[in-house]
């Protein structure tokens, strides 16, 4: 079909028979610039991360002509609808979407067209039905999702054998109900993850200025205590992604709450804590900032420091498994604690308190 007229990408094939509308022009017997193919209904297949995309396309090739006179070949494809599957389980598709468009160019001649080929994938507000399938990429023990749907959005710049070199990753979920390091949470959460490729063969990824937003969350302390209304926006900031299973990442945060409960609730019950502590919960929204590595199925947060001008937060824990081991020192007014967590073991330091925290090694070099 069009494959000797535009050599296809590794990662995408198309195949079909049809009608065809085609312009070629002909100089001193080779293909000139001007020249077109367009193939209304052709199958399009486009293995991308591990993700293999499907659906009927309608595709436009063209040669176009280069400053110095070079031969510029481009493919515009269109699916009207497609799917989404893991690529070892094709059959199993877990997102369905509408109006994927798929850009495939060059700027050599054709001889060495597959060493320079470049390909932008396009899409927006595509159907996940069950947020679940995201788990295989998650530590169960520690985040995983436990029901709900949301849209999945995308703009990924491809080399030619198909690695992402840079682009956008979003994942919307409404009424999203998780289980984040123990707690059971359900709300609104908007992921957007801004990738530039830092190590292929690593498939490691410098993630800057990507956002993870949870809205409208309730959620229980350990003791059953409810919580209604929290919400959370985190910027990564100097911070990788290995896009692995489960995937690998670390970085420093920048944390707007709308309080310390949550991070309250990850150390103990709220009827544990000294009786002020839960003012700091009334105290109003709060700036955090820390270092975060995620491993695997551990979970480390370190020199997490909170604030307003109403009190102070330190914290440092690593959850590892089922096992919770850290510190953390809050102070109110002329009030301090400090807490020590090792598994489900609590000691509270009241006296002291900020001396004996400061002594603490740090979990992250």
């Amino acid at each position: 079909m069009a494959g000797d007229f535009f050599p296809q990408a590794p990662w995408l094939s198309l195949d079909g028979a049809g009608d065809v509308d085609a312009d070629v022009q002909v100089v001193n017997g080779q293909l000139a610039a001007g020249s077109r193919i367009g193939v209304p209904d052709v199958d399009a297949v486009a293995d991308v991360m591990g993700n293999r995309i499907r659906g009927r396309a309608r595709a436009d090739i063209r040669l176009e002509a280069g400053p110095n006179g070079e031969l510029l070949p481009r493919l515009d494809a269109v699916m009207e609808r497609f799917h989404i599957a893991a690529v070892e389980t094709p059959e199993k598709p877990y997102v369905q979407g509408r109006d994927l468009r798929l850009r495939l160019e060059a700027g050599a001649q054709l001889d060495h067209l597959r060493q320079s080929l470049k390909g932008q994938v396009n899409f927006k507000n595509a159907s996940v039905p069950d947020l679940r399938v995201y788990n295989r990429y998650l530590p169960q023990s520690q985040l995983r999702f436990l029901g709900g749907s949301g849209r999945l959005s995308g703009d990924l710049v491809l080399d030619a054998a198909g690695n992402v070199g840079y682009g956008t990753l979003r994942v919307v979920g409404r009424q999203a109900q998780m289980t984040m390091a123990g707690l059971q949470l359900r709300g609104d959460v908007d992921i957007d993850l801004r990738l530039r490729r830092a190590d292929l063969k690593r498939r490691r990824f410098v993630v800057d200025g990507s956002t993870v937003q949870l809205r409208n969350v309730g959620f229980r302390d350990p003791g059953g205590e409810a919580r209604s209304g929290w919400w959370a926006r985190i910027v990564l900031d100097r911070a990788q992604l290995d896009v692995d299973r489960p995937l690998n990442a670390g970085g420093f945060a920048n944390v707007t709450m709308k309080d310390v409960g949550f991070l309250l609730s990850l150390f103990s019950r709220q009827r544990e804590y000294p009786a002020w502590i839960y003012r700091l919960v009334d105290a109003g929204s709060a700036q955090m900032r820390g270092r975060v590595q995620w491993h695997a199925d551990t979970l480390i947060l370190d020199s997490m420091e909170a604030r307003n001008r109403r009190f102070d937060l330190h914290a440092r824990l690593r959850l590892q498994g089922t096992r919770r081991n850290g510190q953390l020192y809050a102070k109110w007014r002329a009030l301090s604690v400090g807490l020590e967590l090792k598994d489900d073991r609590r000691r509270f330091h009241l006296i002291g308190a900020k001396a004996w925290y400061d002594a603490q090694p740090a979990l992250l070099k």
